[in-house]
């Protein structure tokens, strides 16, 4: 079996009550110290503390043929073409197709957005001052359908 070893030494909280580094890692479960306080409930290899981790719905159906739902009700309505793109799971034939994937980074004076249609194999990129600017403009050239997408090398 494997045995963890404890680079922190022995615990100091419980003779002398004062703060101890070996209990803090394992109050916080960033790491597993044998011997200190709350090692007995928290280890490595335990979900961090407030449940931060996927959990799959109960209804995870896979969309009708020719159907899509788009989860935001508000994006839907002010950006529809991107909308589509990212959440329509099928081509006009019916056969399935890999949604588009939106990226957006911010920089120091500036937002970057990245749209990856996967299926295609081509990307499209923008810069904005804002968020709200930046999308704005990608939905206008989607919809008005004058994008400059870039095709992938080698593909």
């Amino acid at each position: 079996m494997f045995k963890h070893k404890n680079r922190y030494g022995p615990c100091v909280r419980k003779a002398s009550g004062s703060w101890c580094p070996g209990c803090y890692v394992n109050a916080r479960g960033r790491e597993y110290a044998p011997g200190h306080c709350f090692s007995g409930i928290t280890s490595h290899h335990s979900s961090p503390k407030g449940g931060f981790y996927m959990q799959r719905p109960q209804n995870s159906g896979t969309q009708p043929k020719g159907k899509w739902v788009c989860p935001d009700a508000d994006f839907l309505s002010t950006y529809p073409t991107l909308a589509q793109g990212m959440c329509d799971a099928w081509w006009d034939d019916g056969k399935p197709r890999e949604p588009w994937i939106l990226t957006v980074s911010f920089g120091t004076h500036d937002v970057q957005i990245a749209i990856t249609d996967r299926g295609l194999s081509q990307s499209l990129y923008t810069t904005a001052e804002s968020l709200t600017e930046g999308l704005a403009m990608v939905e206008t050239v989607l919809s008005a359908g004058s994008t400059s997408w870039r095709k992938w090398k080698g593909k």
